[in-house]
């Protein structure tokens, strides 16, 4: 339902799709999500400010918040509780403002420097975290410093294929290669 700008959509496990919504970048009130059926906040990636806050609470089969990877402003306070599906908070490494920011009881949540860069900024929020898998302070954030992208095992200096009758010929050079014990091409 929409009322006084606050988009709450509440208890229906049988929602499994926020795309309807891929059209919204702002929302002149709160976000709510709770209870629903959805994996995924598919339909969310567009959304780049909150005029007030954020809550994504018991949605128990929701894996990643990556789809709000566009936020950057949400006025007051966002709330992730209860998702216990949730490992890491990387959808939100492009935050840049909040009042506050609630983390509590998200079974598997470990990875918190999604969380970086609005700690790292001029006017951080207030963190409070509780009942996670781990339980990180600001400061535990900010020594841990920004999410950086995976490393691959194997850097690739050179990859050809050709033909020779009815197989195929591959052949590669790496210049970079640990924890692998072998290949495998698709």
């Amino acid at each position: 339902t929409i009322h006084d700008g606050v988009l709450a959509i509440d208890s229906c496990l049988k929602l499994t799709s926020l795309d309807g919504l891929a059209g919204l970048t702002k929302i002149p009130g709160a976000l709510v999500l709770r209870r629903l059926g959805i994996s995924s906040l598919n339909g969310l990636q567009n959304i780049r400010k909150l005029e007030s806050s954020l809550s994504i609470e018991n949605n128990l089969q929701l894996t990643s918040l990556n789809e709000l990877i566009n936020l950057d402003t949400v006025y007051s306070t966002i709330r992730i509780i209860s998702n216990p599906l949730i490992t890491n908070l990387n959808g939100l490494r492009n935050l840049r403002r909040a009042q506050g920011l609630v983390i509590g009881d998200n079974a598997s949540l470990v990875e918190y420097c999604g969380l970086y860069p609005v700690l790292a900024g001029e006017n951080p929020p207030v963190l409070i975290t509780d009942l996670n898998l781990v339980n990180a302070t600001a400061q535990d954030i900010l020594n841990a410093g920004p999410c950086t992208p995976a490393q691959l095992p194997v850097t690739l200096k050179l990859f050809t294929v050709r033909c020779n009758g009815n197989k195929v010929i591959a052949n590669w050079v790496t210049t970079n290669e640990f924890n692998s014990s072998h290949f495998v091409l698709q």
